[in-house]
């Protein structure tokens, strides 16, 4: 019998056991080591949603130099017929049959319909024009599939009850117009502009040296893909619903509603920069810190212009103060830019 009590109170004794103050102490190391390892396995992700981004506007890149290849110009920043409150094609449709997406292209019939024509025509129509497109979206932000904000309307469907909006899919991708908006001028200094038609010869800063295409994120009301809504106009109803200008700092744009600024510039969800496609289809990835001066012009809704009665007005009197930003924006400014911008 004693030999048996002293058998079972040694089994008792080898039994391995964690006290209170133990599990704890490896509660807290786990823990320790998960908040260790998310910011690497966040940043691990980010760089692969950035590198998705870039590929994609590599996509648009050689989809750019394909149109030309074709057509012997890029295609128009968006499409205008003398009608300001006409809904008007934006480049990225004329890009749709060289990103894979021929079918879309031919049911839209943007050959022989204009954008006026397809939007209230049917809800077969409007389906098309919801369409998200992955080539046209980046991973890293959170933009809705469709716009939310009744600014982002393109019109009403005549066949629908009296106020409800029907929106269209978003893009994360604004082709580049310059500086300073001017809706419907050529001279904006950038490769697009409302029914443009810049070839490579009309970049005489360098292909490598100007932008093409950069990112808008869903905080600056992003861009579309099919269009706009009023050709004659510059604000989010119009040529920034597919072009960017960059008068405002990259990633540092005005959000007072009241002011276009933020819906007219380049921004991402990327940290510290965002990425831009360059004419010769390169993808680079510009800090936000890059130099940026307006040459303290503050009025940037219209273009440089001599004014015999303000000769500070002019292109010639500010192009020297323009910051690196603001001449990569640009097609022609012959002026002299880092390679390591």
């Amino acid at each position: 019998m004693i030999r048996a009590d002293v058998s079972r109170a040694s089994r008792k004794r080898r039994r391995p056991a964690f006290t209170l103050v133990e599990l704890l102490v490896v509660i807290a190391i786990i823990g320790i080591l998960i908040a260790l390892l998310l910011p690497a396995v966040q940043a691990a992700r980010e760089a692969a949603r950035r590198m998705q981004c870039t590929n994609n506007l590599k996509q648009i890149g050689l989809a750019m130099h394909n149109y030309h290849d074709k057509f012997r110009s890029f295609p128009p920043g968006y499409m205008y017929f003398g009608v300001d409150n006409e809904p008007a094609w934006g480049w990225p449709v004329f890009l749709l049959p060289d990103i894979e997406q021929k079918p879309l292209y031919d049911a839209l019939g943007v050959s022989d319909r204009r954008l006026n024509e397809v939007v209230g025509n049917n809800m077969a129509d409007m389906e098309l024009l919801y369409t998200p497109l992955d080539a046209f979206v980046c991973p890293s932000s959170d933009s809705p599939p469709r716009h939310i904000d009744v600014r982002r309307a393109v019109a009403n469907l005549s066949n629908q009850p009296k106020g409800e909006l029907r929106y269209l899919s978003m893009s994360n991708y604004a082709a580049s117009a310059g500086i300073r908006v001017a809706a419907m001028e050529e001279d904006t200094y950038g490769i697009f502009h409302g029914n443009s038609s810049n070839r490579f010869r009309d970049i005489t800063d360098g292909t490598s040296n100007t932008f093409m295409v950069g990112e808008r994120e869903e905080t600056c009301y992003a861009a579309l893909w099919a269009g706009i809504r009023r050709p004659q106009h510059t604000g989010d109803n119009g040529s920034s619903g597919v072009l960017g200008y960059t008068f405002e700092k990259l990633n540092n744009p005005l959000v007072n509603d009241a002011d276009d600024g933020c819906r007219r510039a380049f921004t991402s969800r990327h940290p510290d920069g965002a990425n831009f496609v360059m004419a010769d289809g390169s993808v680079h990835f510009v800090s936000d810190l890059i130099e940026h001066n307006v040459g303290g012009v503050t009025v940037k809704d219209t273009p440089w212009v001599p004014d015999p009665l303000n000769p500070g007005t002019s292109w010639d009197s500010v192009i020297d103060l323009l910051g690196v930003y603001q001449l990569l924006s640009c097609r022609e400014d012959g002026m002299a830019i880092d390679s390591a911008f």
